[in-house]
């Protein structure tokens, strides 16, 4: 796995917004081996899923869609590792996370994996270029080069016109370019997006996947969707279902 090395901006030497996660060559970005996870409650164990086998690539667009309870949200929440499997193992650009330690977890996630929720967890007290920069000062950057990557970012997901504007002051949809953008700035190898047109209209959500079809044939952007949704699902060049606890393709 590569990491390549901090290099100051113009304003600090302190961190640095290029600082991301590469995996190795030839590998995938994600892979999946057997996961399962179950609760425990008393004597009563529930399983959520089992023997999950999945392999995403550079460049996919992956859509995994399943019914309310089917474990999808929780699945999602083991790729981003922001949740450990009781079984199974998970590699990411090869290498098995299952020996790291939280805070290891916490690096890579930062600067390897993008998040994009039906919320949008924006702050409200900051614009939208703030919003954006916040990955980047959390690896520790600051300075004018994290604002001119921030408002690069938001031109791209075409808002442009809306960098000072804070989120009451925007609509849903322009709302989740935001977070898209934010889940972007740091050039993430994956992004990992959890029903993010829940929350918005039917044109929204068309514009939203406009949107993400473009990132990913023009940025080469590599997205995993969680969706209940069919019509957006089917948008995605594979299409997986979360069925009785495993996966059909």
């Amino acid at each position: 796995m590569k990491w390549p090395g901090i290099k100051g901006n113009r304003a600090s030497s302190k961190g640095s917004t290029q600082d991301h996660w590469l995996p190795e060559a030839d590998q995938p970005i994600l892979k999946l081996s057997g996961v399962s996870k179950h609760f425990t409650v008393g004597p009563v164990r529930t399983s959520i899923f089992h023997n999950i086998h999945l392999q995403v690539n550079a460049g996919d667009m992956v859509s995994i869609m399943g019914a309310s309870g089917s474990g999808k949200s929780t699945l999602m929440n083991i790729m981003g590792l922001l949740d450990r499997p009781s079984g199974g193992s998970i590699a990411l650009g090869g290498q098995n996370i299952a020996s790291m330690d939280d805070n290891a977890l916490s690096a890579l996630r930062n600067r390897g994996l993008g998040f994009v929720f039906q919320s949008f967890f924006l702050l409200p007290r900051l614009c939208a270029w703030e919003n954006v920069a916040l990955p980047l000062a959390y690896r520790g950057a600051h300075g004018v080069e994290v604002r001119e990557q921030a408002e690069d970012m938001l031109s791209k997901v075409g808002l442009a016109e809306r960098l000072a504007h804070r989120p009451t002051e925007l609509s849903g949809g322009q709302q989740q370019r935001v977070a898209i953008a934010r889940a972007l700035v740091g050039s993430p190898a994956l992004l990992l997006a959890d029903e993010p047109t829940g929350a918005l209209d039917a044109e929204t959500s068309r514009e939203i996947m406009d949107l993400f079809e473009r990132l990913n044939s023009d940025e080469k952007a590599t997205l995993v969707l969680i969706t209940h949704d069919y019509a957006i699902a089917r948008r995605c060049e594979r299409h997986l279902r979360l069925v009785d606890g495993e996966i059909e393709e």
